[in-house]
């Protein structure tokens, strides 16, 4: 009976100690996670198919600590000047103590959801803000939130966008524009564009195709001509250049210069 007691109060001892040791080691296991090699982002890649931008970021998880981390629950909000473009969350894989995890969060935003939010991301080279949270257990208990945020870029596949009138030909009732841009982006640029022209009444007058494939990194240029019904062409009036069905542009034209 007296070994037993003593057992028991033995057994009692070591819980004591694990519990008071377990925060310890779980807040150790935490710090490692904040140290600068323990979350890793590798280069992003962003492509467009389809109507559909995609923005894909490698990253890793070196866990050092003690623990196995589980239930991992990642959240990314993408925001440019405060202003929210998207948000994507994803379920990781369990990393085991002593483990590096590779994982990638892709975010995919339709051509209709840019134009719709923030169209200028068609036009103009920013930063994104990115928001990321996760939620994870430490030991398969313990549940832990943690947040970061940080900037990514974003280049634009229609940079500088601009479309002027250059003349009217009466006799061939052709209106010459030229329109030009430049890919900054990483991937070839393609799809069709629309250009409808417009007289000072809003009437639409004239309109053309155009499919474009412009490699990264380069620019494009050149004078397109739109056949024009002369019967209500104006001296001044507005164009409109749509992508994949989504207007990325309206601008006012007037042939006096």
């Amino acid at each position: 009976m007296r070994h037993t007691i003593r057992a028991l109060g033995w057994g009692i001892i070591i819980l004591w100690v694990i519990t008071l040791l377990l925060p310890i080691t779980v807040g150790l296991s935490l710090l490692k996670l904040m140290e600068p090699n323990a979350i890793g982002f590798r280069e992003q890649e962003i492509s467009y198919s389809d109507g559909m931008f995609s923005l894909s970021a490698p990253f890793y998880i070196n866990n050092t600590g003690h623990y196995d981390l589980s239930d991992i629950n990642v959240t990314v909000s993408i925001r440019r000047k405060n202003k929210a473009i998207s948000t994507f969350s994803t379920l990781l894989p369990d990393v085991p103590a002593g483990n590096i995890t590779n994982s990638c969060y892709t975010l995919s935003l339709s051509l209709e959801e840019i134009v719709s939010k923030n169209l200028k991301l068609l036009t103009d080279d920013t930063d994104l803000d990115l928001n990321i949270s996760a939620f994870f257990r430490v030991a398969y208990v313990i549940g832990i939130g943690i947040s970061t945020s940080m900037k990514r870029s974003w280049t634009a596949p229609f940079y500088n966008l601009t479309v002027s009138p250059v003349s009217y030909n009466f006799s061939s009732q052709k209106l010459s524009l030229s329109v030009s841009f430049e890919n900054h982006t990483y991937f070839t640029m393609n799809g069709t564009i629309l250009l409808k022209i417009y007289n000072d009444r809003s009437e639409l007058v004239g309109f053309t195709e155009m499919y474009l494939d412009i490699p990264a990194n380069r620019s494009f240029h050149d004078v397109i001509e739109v056949t024009i019904d002369h019967f209500n062409i104006t001296e001044s009036g507005f164009v409109r250049i749509y992508l994949e069905d989504e207007k990325i542009l309206e601008k006012e034209w007037n042939l006096s210069g």
